[in-house]
């Protein structure tokens, strides 16, 4: 019995993820394949309602220039990606339309070490006091990302 409980304890810890946030950004990390999580954070993103705008791959072209440079490259892997959801999008324009230069929302996902990976959302800071939409977006954003975590452990 002993046995199993400790198998279940280190299951339990290879997938739980550490959340670190300030005013700023919220930083996810976890250990699992990239690729995995990859995989499962578009099909969330989709299933959330969301359509993907982009998939900027920084790790690529980060790796291209250090071999020019003759400089160690940063990230194993690192990509950045870009979605709306048409419903919070005319929501945030017709508060602001200056809301505009935060469309899409993005998030980026890196490993710097294998099997680590940390995701970052940068939290949305509305351009006046009175803009609602985007808070309610800092709220969304993250729940999705948890949401993603919590059903892979």
């Amino acid at each position: 019995m002993k046995r199993i409980f400790i198998i279940f304890l280190l299951c339990v810890s290879l997938f739980a993820y550490e959340k670190k946030q300030n005013d700023r950004y919220i930083t996810y990390n976890i250990n699992i394949s990239y690729d995995n999580l990859m995989f499962a954070l578009l099909d969330e993103v989709s299933a959330s309602g969301f359509v993907l705008a982009y998939q900027a791959n920084i790790s690529k072209s980060l790796k291209n220039i250090s071999k020019l440079l003759n400089k160690k490259n940063v990230f194993i892997n690192a990509k950045k990606i870009g979605f709306c959801k048409s419903s919070l999008s005319l929501e945030m324009m017709q508060e602001n339309p200056k809301n505009m230069v935060f469309c899409p929302l993005s998030l980026a996902i890196y490993e710097i070490k294998k099997n680590h990976i940390v995701i970052l959302y940068q939290k949305i800071i509305p351009l006046r006091k009175e803009d609602k939409v985007l808070l309610k977006i800092n709220k969304i954003i993250p729940k999705l990302i948890e949401n993603l975590l919590d059903n892979m452990e």
